[in-house]
């Protein structure tokens, strides 16, 4: 037992997932405003509803009652308190198909019609996932008109759901002929919206989200810097998807075991371990310090020709000043990647050695969410665009009490006051800039933008910082893999009202209004 002491000498610095202070769908223009004031390629509309609009935890009421389309009574409450869905796939595709059968043709600003076909198309690619925003506008067509003709878009509409299938599942399914069907998957995927890869039954692909996803797979069109191609079918609020989810895209993992209690590292958390599972792996630029790479018009920046050489794997963008080629892929996702030119292949022993070299680095290592995990990102809010999102709220209130933040750690911080010199270490380590010495004696102050993942405790140099896990009642578990999580964060949305119709002229206005203000 601690004594009342040490009890004030240990502060413990954790994300309350169970605030109060959640914000309506309609809401959440004001917060979504700093996020398009800070990243100016995107806007915001909605996000889920507020947590005091939810059962409490441990009610027998469901959290959200939708039976009205399926007969789903909604996820129980303690589970969707901590952002996460039970709806079943068969009860998800059927709200798919009434939000997709809703879409009707969009007109452009120079009176071309686009067909409604390409608006269901991305009506579907928004129930994936984090969505892609309700609401298109002119820029939200261009890759879809380029990408599809009319025949593979309705293909791609009726394409099994949710699921991994074959060019025989979509024989059996639709009745075209196996030739066709084989020759559209292909296409599709090759164009960057399937995942495809080679298993001992042959070819299998599955639908996958627009963020992590069709962005990243069109990764070598949007950054060949000739401005032929963009990727933008999101609409003007897709940020608010975000922070809409109920749980992120990636969820932080301690940068080293060391920086654990006792060394030790829950399942799912050991980076190491999860090479070891795995038998493909490659190494890719990270797309966001690429990518600002392009829109900078660095002009001397590597090809990707060039980094799949492994001669540039130390090349540092001249704008951040840090590594570009961090992006950890594994499994499925490695053999999607290399066979698009984006990734090299790497072996387990590499592999160890970049996620070593990005933890020193000075990077958050972030895993997909999924115990099956198929992406590790190296990432840092000075140049990451989800990261820099969140920063962008400013609030770190706000933040901590949105829902897909509460689950961006299985960890909470522990620092030991005591132990501590002040010398400031930390805060200059910090990749998220949570810290600052304002604590009572010039200590260091943790705020709720914190990712808990180990930075500061790994250069501390009195030990005095370290992780310890959560109790597991506050970490929601984790789905099977990167399709089970789009589905996931998909019926989340759809329960929570946050895939729904277009904002309306006035939102925008608001919106729009108040980014400006906000990038002031």
């Amino acid at each position: 037992m601690k004594t009342k002491t040490q009890e004030t000498e240990e502060v413990v610095y954790s994300i309350n997932t169970q605030s109060e202070e959640g914000l309506s769908r309609r809401g959440f223009l004001g917060v979504g405003a700093a996020m398009a004031g800070a990243v100016a390629a995107l806007a915001v509309g909605c996000t889920p509803a507020s947590a005091a609009d939810k059962p409490g935890k441990g009610s027998a009421e469901p959290a959200a009652n939708v039976s009205s389309l399926t007969g789903w009574t909604g996820t129980p409450a303690d589970i969707a308190a901590l952002g996460g869905s039970t709806m079943p796939l068969a009860d998800l595709n059927k709200y798919r198909e009434d939000y997709i059968n809703k879409q009707v043709e969009f007109k452009l600003a120079d009176g071309t019609v686009v067909p409604v076909v390409y608006a269901k198309v991305r009506a579907l690619i928004h129930t994936y996932g984090m969505g892609c925003g309700n609401t298109p506008f002119d820029f939200s067509w261009e890759a879809l008109l380029k990408d599809f003709t009319e025949e593979d878009a309705q293909a791609f509409l009726e394409m099994p759901r949710g699921v991994e299938f074959t060019a025989m599942d979509l024989y059996e399914k639709t009745g075209r002929p196996r030739e066709e069907c084989t020759a559209v998957c292909d296409r599709v995927a090759t164009a960057g919206y399937l995942c495809r890869y080679e298993t001992a039954d042959g070819t299998v692909y599955h639908q996958v989200p627009y963020f992590q996803g069709i962005v990243e797979y069109h990764f070598d069109r949007t950054a060949a810097g000739d401005g032929s191609y963009n990727v933008g079918i999101a609409g003007l609020d897709y940020a608010a998807d975000t922070a809409g989810t109920g749980t992120p895209t990636f969820y932080a993992m301690p940068c080293d075991k060391s920086v654990t209690t006792d060394n030790v590292i829950l399942p799912f958390d050991d980076v190491q371990e999860i090479i070891n599972t795995k038998n493909k792996l490659a190494i890719a630029p990270c797309y966001c310090r690429y990518n600002a790479l392009y829109m900078a018009g660095i002009e001397d920046k590597p090809s990707f020709a060039e980094f799949a050489t492994g001669e540039f794997e130390d090349y540092f963008s001249p704008i951040c000043n840090q590594r570009v080629e961090t992006c950890l892929m594994m499994g499925r996702e490695a053999e999607y990647w290399i066979s698009r030119g984006i990734a090299r292949e790497i072996t387990r022993e590499q592999a160890g050695s970049y996620m070593k070299r990005s933890a020193d680095d000075g990077f958050i290592l972030q895993s997909c969410f999924g115990k099956d995990s198929e992406t590790i990102c190296s990432c840092h809010s000075d140049s990451c665009m989800i990261m820099s999102m969140w920063n962008a709220l400013g609030d770190p209130t706000t933040i901590g009490s949105t829902q897909p933040f509460g689950q961006i750690s299985h960890y909470s911080l522990k620092v030991e006051l005591s132990k501590c010199k002040k010398c400031g270490t930390c805060m200059q380590r910090c990749p998220v800039h949570a810290i600052t010495m304002d604590g009572e004696g010039g200590t260091p102050q943790v705020n709720m933008m914190c990712f808990r993942c180990g930075q500061c405790a790994y250069v501390c140099p009195e030990k005095a910082r370290e992780l310890a896990p959560r109790p597991d009642e506050e970490n929601l578990e984790l789905p099977r893999d990167f399709l089970d999580d789009a589905n996931m964060k998909a019926a989340y949305r759809f329960e929570h009202g946050v895939i729904g119709d277009p904002m309306s002229a006035e939102e925008i206005q608001g919106m729009m209004a108040a980014a400006q203000s906000a990038a002031k």
